[in-house]
């Protein structure tokens, strides 16, 4: 992380429309940004209910984080890929 950064929660169960988030994923893009995935659950933490993946962004190593970006309704646990040759990042998705 950058600076006097020293911890850094990109998702903060109640907020953002989401009674919880689970299973988080990680990927850092060439340029630096960090692209935070997780599942936004709608009703609180069991398995059965509304579930989205929502994103984040950092552009400063994940000190501050952006709005939620993009979601994806009724998927199930995000996975964040990035191949070392690519300058493209990818999320995976199961349920």
């Amino acid at each position: 992380m950058h600076g006097a950064c020293r911890s850094s929660v990109p998702f903060v169960s109640g907020t953002g429309g989401y009674a919880a988030y689970r299973i988080p994923a990680v990927v850092r893009t060439p340029a630096g940004t960090l692209l935070a995935f997780a599942e936004g659950r709608v009703h609180g933490t069991g398995d059965a209910g509304a579930v989205d993946i929502v994103l984040r962004r950092s552009a400063d190593g994940g000190c501050n984080w952006g709005p939620r970006r993009w979601s994806r309704p009724g998927t199930g646990t995000p996975g964040a890929i990035r191949r070392p040759w690519s300058t493209r990042a990818a999320v995976t998705w199961s349920w």
